[in-house]
């Protein structure tokens, strides 16, 4: 049976994401080695860097190299070091404990889609020097556009005819483009991103989808008969969907688990224009129903919705997740209000403004605000505007960019 002994990194050693490991790792055997491997995991025993195989010889053997902990994703924590020996009959297995400080998060920029002319889609990129630059420009029809931190990509996806396309912002990664197939209703619907996967709704197919940064599905998802998917919220191990009615203005939310199957359903009762996770049971909806908007709760463990405050009269047409407790409602009466959960309230952040989109960068507290051809960034507390970004035609969607 062989013997492991780790002799660096000792236990508890701490390291940096693009630092390196030293690794000094002791082997023996009454037999002849065969194989050994060498890789990172994370709590959960998923590598999150390539594993290193190495060939002993003999009965005794000894691994003496620098492992580059070369993955930008890494996030600050705990970490194994796992190591594996066999001598073709018996495997050992032995474990060190790594924490592993990650890159802090920043603010990269952001992303703006505009439509100059009806039929072409152009896409800037604002990085912190604060110039937006035109980074691609297409003819197509427009639904949405995201951005993933995780693989640096921005989506922009068509309506009736145009596809859906990911092009890489670092060059990191390949992209891919997916066509529509033109039919009498829009092919396409809203994008969202969570962590590494694009959340797509495929309209005209009834479908959902989650894809990957080479455009491979690894999940798919059908509405009811008769329906059609339209916003799209990953929670933890949860799908949460709003379909439409094809024929009429029902509206329902409709629960699935990632590991496939649908769990629940119940009417809504709105027009979603955001949906945001509360905690892994909870999900704000923030929509519209006859002209009017509405902030809703859907709690999965009673399958019901619940309203915890009414909103001015008005329609919503932008709302911003803050934290677990507080979101941002921006209505058409020209003002912005600030929600709490805990205790229940609503208080006025901002009037004299009517943005299309808002959106929230935890890293720097502030709001960036599609307002026109203006995108607007304001100090979340208290509300001041620290600047202003000029785009050639008015913005029609706004995502926020950060380096992982």
């Amino acid at each position: 049976m062989p013997i492991i002994n780790i002799v660096s990194p000792v236990n508890g050693f701490q390291g940096n994401v693009n630092g390196l490991i030293h690794v000094n790792i002791h082997v023996s055997d009454n037999m002849a080695l065969e194989n050994m491997h060498v890789q990172l995991v994370n709590t959960s025993m998923i590598p999150v860097l390539p594993m290193v195989s190495l060939t002993p010889s003999g009965k005794s053997y000894d691994a003496v190299f620098d492992y580059s902990i070369n993955n930008f994703r890494i996030t600050s924590g705990n970490y194994y070091l796992e190591v594996d020996v066999s001598d073709g009959t018996n495997t050992a297995r032995a474990y060190v404990n790594i924490y592993v400080n990650g890159i802090p998060k920043a603010l990269n920029g952001f992303f703006a889609a505009t439509i100059p002319t009806p039929g072409t889609v152009d896409v800037y990129k604002c990085d912190t020097s604060w110039t937006a630059s035109l980074f691609s420009s297409a003819p197509s029809d427009f639904t949405d556009i995201a951005v993933s931190d995780y693989w640096q990509q921005v989506y922009v996806n068509g309506s009736f005819s145009g596809p859906l396309k990911a092009t890489s912002i670092d060059g990191s990664t390949f992209g891919f483009s997916i066509p529509s197939i033109v039919g009498s209703v829009p092919y396409w619907g809203p994008l969202s991103v969570k962590d590494s996967r694009l959340w797509v709704t495929y309209r005209a197919l009834n479908q959902f989808k989650s894809l990957d940064q080479l455009g491979s599905s690894n999940f798919t998802g059908n509405s009811d008969f008769g329906f059609y998917p339209k916003h799209i919220l990953q929670n933890e191990n949860r799908i949460f969907t709003e379909q439409k009615d094809i024929s009429s203005s029902n509206v329902r939310m409709v629960v699935f688990s990632t590991a496939g199957g649908g769990l629940q359903e119940t009417p809504m009762g709105v027009d979603a224009i955001e949906m945001f996770a509360k905690d892994v049971d909870n999900v704000y909806v923030i929509g519209n129903s006859l002209g009017q908007g509405h902030i809703l709760l859907y709690d999965f463990l009673t399958n019901g919705f619940w309203e915890p405050i009414s909103l001015p009269v008005g329609t919503t047409t932008s709302a911003t997740q803050i934290d677990a407790n507080t979101l941002l409602i921006g209505l058409s009466n020209g003002s912005i209000y600030k929600f709490t959960y805990n205790p229940v309230g609503l208080l006025t952040w901002t009037s004299g403004i009517n943005p299309t989109q808002i959106r929230y960068d935890e890293v720097n507290a502030e709001i960036y605000a599609a307002e026109g051809t203006n995108v607007k960034i304001y100090n979340l507390n208290p509300f001041s505007l620290q600047r202003t970004v000029l785009l050639p035609d008015s913005v029609r969607d706004l995502e926020l960019w950060h380096n992982w």
